[in-house]
């Protein structure tokens, strides 16, 4: 990855600081790798917070990322499981997975096969490969009507529309 330029990072510290929330999770990168920037997790954990309070799917999802890995924060699987929802809530494929994987094992929420196949067969509607990888194995635990009613609570579903300003 190439480091922003220095002009660059002050407009994107400018931005972030005056609110726009895709501008704080792209902080909050630049934070994580290094890029332009001390490699930080901690202030990288915290741009992400911002705009994830915001509504911003991305920042979600790399918050429950730092909450399921312990980046700039202490582990916590239910945090991490709370953010991973927000975004898939909100239509992101790869948060949609680990929703799916959080039901499934019971991580940070209670064991359920009927959600973790709903996410799954979203996250695979949303072009996640990983979820497709595994559709036929989170059916083997399920049965007939499981397998229909995460069907139909997944064609009901609707993505969240995020609130502008």
């Amino acid at each position: 990855m190439q480091s922003p330029t220095p002009e660059f990072l002050e407009e994107t510290k400018r931005r972030a600081e005056a609110g726009d929330a895709a501008t704080q999770c792209n902080l909050g990168i630049f934070y994580f790798f290094g890029q332009g920037v001390r490699c930080d997790v901690h202030e990288s954990t915290k741009w992400y917070r911002r705009a994830a309070e915001q509504g911003d799917t991305q920042a979600q999802y790399n918050l429950g990322i730092a909450f399921d890995r312990g980046h700039g924060v202490a582990p916590d699987s239910s945090e991490a499981f709370r953010w991973f929802l927000a975004a898939a809530e909100g239509g992101h494929a790869e948060a949609q997975y680990n929703v799916a994987i959080s039901y499934g094992q019971g991580n940070g929420v209670g064991m359920d096969w009927v959600e973790a196949f709903r996410w799954i067969i979203l996250s695979d509607q949303g072009g996640y490969p990983k979820a497709r990888e595994i559709r036929n194995m989170v059916t083997q635990q399920m049965t007939a009507q499981q397998i229909q009613e995460a069907e139909r609570r997944a064609k009901a579903f609707r993505p969240r529309t995020k609130v502008q300003k």
